[in-house]
This record gives structure tokens, sequence and C-alpha cells, in this order.
């Protein structure tokens, strides 16, 4: 059970359901880290190129763990770059900079420790963004 700050239920359901198919953006956030993208004119093209397509002033919820990365082969090939990364134990936990989004440029992946070593990611990298997985609202 998910209850806005009003007491209001908000959704009811398993832990999973609720965290894997919120029923809006309230629950989205309040049950976990979540990154907002809302659609704008200028961000469409980026969007579409990391497999995400939606329309025009609809809002994106996508969980860090939805984002995956590969290591851009030069600059040209992408504006996001890895701006910080945490070591969690058997997750990195990674922010990326990404100047094509308008209101929100900052990002959250995460990934296995072993994905991110096996890549050889490090801070400055430029990096593909491929988007698994959003919620609509």
């Amino acid at each position: 059970v998910s209850q806005s700050r009003y007491g209001q239920i908000e959704q009811q359901g398993s832990p999973v359901d609720i965290y894997d198919h919120p029923s809006n953006a309230f629950v989205s956030k309040f049950i976990g880290q979540t990154n907002i993208i809302h659609v704008e004119q200028s961000e469409q093209n980026w969007l579409s190129s990391a497999g995400l397509d939606g329309a025009l002033g609809s809002i994106a919820h996508i969980r860090p763990h939805h984002i995956d990365l590969l290591k851009a082969e030069s600059h040209a090939h992408s504006p996001v770059v890895i701006r910080d990364w945490q070591h969690l134990g058997a997750i990195i936990r990674i922010e990326l900079f990404n100047p094509a989004l308008a209101r929100h440029s900052i990002l959250h992946a995460e990934m296995p420790s072993d994905r991110f070593k096996q890549l050889n990611l490090q801070k400055g990298d430029h990096v593909i963004v491929k988007i698994k997985h959003a919620n609509w609202f």
C-alpha cells in the first residue's frame, strides 16, 4: 500500500507490483529512486536514440537500473558524460550529465560492479545510453 501525504491510498498491491507498475507519479517517486524526464521537443531525438519514444508533454519515470550504458567510441557519438560514480558493493551507481535534457540534465544509472569493470568506465567518459523501460505519466 502506498499512501499520499494526505493519508489517501494511492495504490494497493504487492511491493513488486507497486514498484514495477506504479499507478501515478507520486507512487513512482515514493516507492523508489527514479529519473524524471519531461518530454520536450528539444529532447525527443535524444530520447528516441536511447530507445524511448514519448509524446510531447508526457513525463517518463526511469529507474536507474533500467538504464544501460555502453562506452562511446568518440565524443561525436554521445553527449552524455559520466560525471561521477559510487561503489555500493555489488552495484555501481553512476551520475550522468546529459546536456540534451532541458530540465534535468543529471541522470542516475545503476549496474552490476562486474559490468562496470568490464566496460572500463571512468569519470569523464562519454557513454551511449539505452533505456530499457519507463513508466509514463
